[in-house]
């Protein structure tokens, strides 16, 4: 999968489906995975804005995605330095 560039949280909910989809899996399978309902993965598909972000990290590590932060503009310092 090429890397996808999220500029806003509602495209979250879009690609959490596209990712179960490709996958070949259905709602309440992902749900089996996270150990939730498939009530809570409709809901995650429909609005994740409010996903908090350690179970964003969880469903996202269950479809096999990482996460990468990149700035939007060359740091200066390190990172620990922030």
């Amino acid at each position: 999968m090429k890397p996808v560039l999220l500029l806003k949280v509602e495209q979250l909910s879009i690609l959490i489906r596209s990712l179960r989809e490709q996958k070949g899996w259905s709602q309440a399978q992902l749900a089996r995975e996270l150990n939730t309902s498939q009530q809570a993965v409709s809901r995650m598909e429909k609005d994740a804005s409010g996903l908090a972000f350690a179970r964003v990290y969880e469903v996202l590590a269950v479809l096999d995605v990482q996460l990468v932060a990149e700035s939007r503009r060359p740091f200066t310092n390190s990172v620990e330095g922030w």
